[in-house]
């Protein structure tokens, strides 16, 4: 099978990583982050981290990049421009390519005449070419690239040139032009130089990624044995360059190759745990439109390997997310592809029938626009450009253009105007339709903000009175004493008055900690419990107070539940530490399909009628997790300690 349409969306991609595959590079830059102590160092260590945008997932790096922000808000500084082109390449992998090419363009036009933020313009230079590619708009992509190019042969920038040159490359896969790709790409390897930095070798990885796949389509095509040859050098170099620069994406398009020409090859079993290895990984990174893509290579493999069952419910699947997603329909045309090749092979010729129908439907929706002739023009173009500049050692052959007929060309002019008019018109009402939608959102997103603003008002004061007011009232009450008794009578006042005046600043210290985000993960909960514990502790030396993490799934916790959640445990620590007569006091946070937190002590316990009419500290635990939604339990057995467990079935 030609992989034409799974080349569109598989050599350009970039990925991201999450969970147990992060690469060493990425757990030493977070721990750099996470230990750094001034505000530059810090972002200076982020900014390292977002650098690795390759094997980082949206969530994550936009998380990342937000931070730099908030140390950095000067709009048009160095740190805060590069968090900005971060932020907009995690909305480019969730699937806003619109809103995206919106920020890039906002951006080319505020850095072009910026030296300072030279660098920063290529990154969206490259960002918007890019954007443009995966919603399947070619003129534009061509466009965008060889004005890119241009660029970055006016800043002697070999990097962007060498970016802009792969994704022109592409443009020749698609339309099945192999060798002149393969030739593009050897002499674009040719300028890379010998002594190869990490940013190099990255390049070069996806370069040998395009070039694979180029001897992939030419043994597809002959069965020459001297192309599969080919292909296996360029898929391990591949593999082996993903492995050594830690870059997932490349490693993973190795992978999936290497399967591909090993498949074609009748070596079936090796193919399978290759492509099945690219798909795990690919599943780890989280990038929906990629793992379709391989889905769909899954399926061709599992009907050409006589596994049809396997190859359907793959199809399936596929089928299942892209219509989630609104992927676009070259991504459904592979799959249903790939499910009629599995009903004819497993002999269920109804569905294959009905499978071809949507198929054909599918076909009747893709845009054509980008065909061999309009390329070969373009591709002319640039090289007029390149010429005129005198760079020889970029020079691309010229294309010869055939002339047409002028009956031809007058009934194609005629054709493009009637087009272009109707494509008019109808740009014209789709804007029209998502500028109403748009002003709608906005007023229903006002809305929102004001109601939670407000909520958020009354949620603070409430919570500053009934723990601000407390220890103020407090404080009032030793004060009176001390006015009235003898000061060296009422030491044990005065401590009071010192603990209680301790207690408030770090009460508005917990709040603040809290008003300052958005959402908070587990974690970072999980971190605050222990400094906590950690400033407690050297008052209660006879205890031993201890944290357990269990955190299999970080999940992020809204600021309100995150605050009930620290002073529910908070309470539950100050309650077996004044009541209990323990020696040991465990916290224990467990997270996987649902938050657990447990406070755990070996003192006294208490009789079944003491929990029945517990004092207003249970009472006020009891009402926190009613407030939040947790499931609140107290467990006791006489003499043999308490277990207190917060649970939260649905992490918000």
């Amino acid at each position: 099978m030609k992989l034409s349409i799974y080349i569109f969306y598989c050599t350009i991609g970039l990925v991201a990583l999450q969970g147990n595959a992060q690469t060493k590079i990425i757990d030493s830059l977070s721990q750099k982050a996470a230990i750094a102590i001034s505000p530059a160092k810090k972002a200076e260590a982020l900014l390292n981290l977002c650098a690795e945008k390759y094997s980082l997932n949206a969530d994550s790096l936009f998380k990342f990049a937000t931070a730099i922000k908030t140390i950095y808000p000067d709009t048009l500084s160095p740190q805060n421009v590069m968090a900005e082109y971060y932020i907009t390449w995690s909305k480019l992998n969730k699937g806003e390519e619109d809103e995206a090419i919106k920020i890039a363009d906002k951006y080319l036009h505020l850095l072009k005449e910026d030296k300072i933020n030279s660098k920063a313009y290529m990154l969206f230079f490259q960002l918007k070419g890019y954007a443009y590619y995966r919603i399947n708009l070619p003129r534009q992509t061509l466009k965008v690239n060889y004005e890119l190019a241009e660029e970055a042969l006016k800043r002697r920038d070999t990097i962007s040139l060498l970016f802009a040159q792969r994704t022109i490359g592409i443009s020749y896969l698609i339309n099945n032009q192999d060798m002149e790709t393969i030739n593009l790409y050897h002499k674009a390897v040719a300028h890379i130089p010998t002594k190869l930095s990490r940013e190099f070798k990255e390049v070069l990885g996806f370069l040998n990624v395009n070039i694979s796949i180029s001897f992939l389509h030419l043994y597809q095509s002959s069965h020459n044995p001297i192309y599969a040859d080919s292909c296996k050098f360029y898929s391990q170099k591949v593999i082996e360059l993903g492995r050594e620069v830690q870059n997932l994406f490349i490693y993973c398009q190795g992978l999936v190759v290497r399967g591909l020409i090993l498949s074609y090859q009748n070596n079936i079993v090796d193919a399978e745990k290759s492509l099945l290895k690219g798909l795990e990984i690919r599943n780890t990174i989280g990038d929906t439109i990629y793992i379709i893509s391989d889905m769909s290579v899954m399926g061709s493999f599992y009907a050409n390997s006589k596994q049809p069952e396997k190859g359907i419910a793959i199809c399936k699947k596929g089928i299942e997310l892209c219509e989630g997603r609104k992927i676009s329909s070259a991504l459904l045309l592979l799959l249903y592809s790939a499910l009629s090749e599995n009903y004819k092979v497993q002999g269920d010729y109804k569905k294959y029938g009905e499978t071809l129908h949507l198929l054909i439907q599918v076909k009747d929706s893709i845009n054509r626009k980008n065909s061999t002739e309009e390329l070969r023009a373009l591709q002319s173009q640039f090289d007029i450009q390149e010429n005129k500049k005198k760079i020889a050692e970029q020079e691309l052959i010229l294309l010869k253009k055939n002339y047409w007929l002028y009956a031809s060309a007058l009934f194609a002019i005629m054709s493009s105007i009637i087009i272009w008019v109707a494509f008019k018109n109808y740009n014209r009402r789709h804007k029209i339709k998502l500028e109403k939608a748009r002003l709608e959102e906005q007023n229903i997103a006002a809305e929102a903000i004001i109601l939670a603003e407000e909520k958020e008002r009354k949620r603070i004061a409430a919570d500053l009175h009934d723990n601000i007011g407390a220890y103020a009232s407090a404080i009032r009450a030793d004060i009176e004493k001390i006015a009235y008794d003898n000061p060296k009578k009422n030491a044990s006042s005065i401590r009071n008055l010192q603990q209680h005046s301790q207690e408030i600043i770090n009460s508005l210290r917990d709040t603040i900690w809290v008003l300052n985000k958005d959402n908070i993960t587990l974690t970072g909960i999980s971190d605050r419990i222990k400094n906590y514990i950690n400033k407690l502790q050297p008052s209660y030396r006879q205890i031993q107070i201890s944290v357990l993490d269990q955190i299999v799934n970080d999940v992020r916790i809204g600021s309100q539940n995150a605050l009930n959640m620290f002073r529910l445990v908070q309470e539950a620590i100050h309650n077996a530490l004044k009541h209990s007569q323990a020696s040991k006091i465990q916290i224990i946070i467990k997270s996987n399909s649902k938050i657990i937190i447990q406070i755990i002590d070996d003192g006294t316990g208490f009789k079944t009628d003491d929990k029945l009419s517990g004092g207003h500290g249970l009472k006020n635990m009891k009402a926190r997790s009613e407030e939040s939604g947790f499931q609140f339990e107290l467990g006791s057995v006489n003499e043999k300690g308490t277990m207190i467990t917060i649970t939260q079935h649905t992490p918000n």
